[in-house]
């Protein structure tokens, strides 16, 4: 049985990872990104920019929903976010 302690951290490793979940799919279902790709590329712009990655996720998923177009996703995100590159 799971002590009071480990429910709280699963219940906030579950919260945080909502939002990177979100921002991935907004990736795979924008650009055609395989999964594993789309995290890679969130993994590679937290670092690059020195933003935590739930921090960059919130960001994304916000842009997505608030400047998007009917599908809800950034019309330019490189507007707002540099590319980096996929190797």
């Amino acid at each position: 049985m799971l002590s009071r302690r480990e429910v709280a951290q699963l219940r906030g490793a579950m919260e945080a990872r909502a939002p990177i979940e979100q921002a991935r799919g907004m990736l795979m279902m924008r650009y055609g990104l395989p999964a594993d790709k789309a995290l890679h590329l969130l993994l590679r712009w937290s670092i690059t920019h020195g933003v935590e990655l739930r921090v960059l996720a919130v960001a994304l998923v916000k842009l997505g929903t608030k400047e998007g177009h009917r599908n809800g996703y950034p019309r330019n995100p490189a507007r707002s976010i540099p590319p980096v590159p996929m190797s």
